[in-house]
């Protein structure tokens, strides 16, 4: 009997966790996607500002965005269409930069 009572318990908290879930996922995902939308628009408006500046001025964008801590690394490599090589070598002009 008392194993019975202790799987129940452990089926009520199941279906009290897959509940509990299933609402976090509903109050998420509106969250998600409009972080998707304007991280779709902001890679649209650095792709428009990469066409009129020199990879100079793109990197003291990049570069001010790091020192701000205002994105994530993995947010500037998708805005600015950087794949962890082309980062790495704006990172290494950063340093260069700062050496001279």
């Amino acid at each position: 009997m008392h194993d019975f009572l202790r799987i129940e318990k452990l089926e009520a908290e199941i279906l009290k966790t897959i509940t509990y879930l299933g609402r976090l996922d509903g109050l998420i995902r509106p969250l998600q996607d409009e972080l998707m939308r304007h991280r779709a628009k902001l890679r649209n408006l650095i792709a428009a500002y990469k066409s009129h500046r020199t990879e100079a001025e793109i990197d003291d964008l990049i570069f001010a965005i790091i020192r701000d801590d205002a994105l994530t690394i993995e947010d500037i490599q998708i805005v600015f269409d950087l794949n962890d090589v082309l980062f790495a070598q704006a990172i290494e002009r950063m340093r260069e930069r700062d050496r001279v």
